[in-house]
């Protein structure tokens, strides 16, 4: 739940949420900028000392 708190602040949506995967939607309008706030997203939940220890270890698939 914090997780999603914590994305819905940072301006994206949670689409489906699992142990294995995240899906979250952006309203960004190119392939280069989703990546990057994706990036963003990441490190700035990665700060709080909670997640500091989430890992993505690859993109499955990504749809514009």
């Amino acid at each position: 739940m914090q997780l999603h708190q914590r994305f819905r602040k940072l301006g994206s949506t949670l689409i489906y949420a699992s142990f294995h995967k995240i899906i979250i939607a952006t309203k960004k309008p190119t392939m280069e900028r989703a990546i990057a706030y994706s990036n963003y997203i990441l490190g700035t939940v990665r700060e709080k000392p909670l997640f500091q220890y989430l890992e993505v270890s690859s993109w499955d698939s990504v749809c514009v």
